[in-house]
């Protein structure tokens, strides 16, 4: 994260599972992101045991509360919230647009020999 300038968002998510668990150890699992049309659906999926499963239940999320990503090339990912206090933040994306154009580099030079 630091080579990027990306500081981890500490999510609290699940009061049984450690930030930063190992993934045998984690209750938490994949994060999907999910495009539907002009809007992406995220999903977090996470580990219950059978116990849990009978009394699981729907969470009602705030439609007043958003989360909005913009996407872009020099900063990667600009983030903005409609939740009070939350300060809006970007990702820088210039280290990894740097890497991509080094192994496209690279990528092109191989083929170029025929070495692909």
């Amino acid at each position: 994260g630091k080579d990027i300038d990306f500081s981890p968002i500490r999510v609290v998510c699940c009061k049984h599972q450690e930030f930063n668990a190992k993934a045998e150890e984690a209750v938490t699992g994949d994060l999907r992101i999910i495009p539907m049309g002009n809007t992406f659906i995220v999903e977090l999926t996470y580990r219950v045991g059978k116990d849990e499963c009978k009394n699981s239940r729907s969470v009602a999320l705030n439609p007043n509360e958003a989360l909005c990503c913009d996407l872009g090339i020099d900063n990667f990912a600009t983030f903005v919230s409609t939740k009070p206090g939350i300060r809006p933040f970007l990702v820088k994306g210039k280290i990894l647009k740097s890497i991509n154009q080094q192994y496209n580099k690279q990528v092109a030079e191989l083929r170029s020999k025929k070495h692909y």
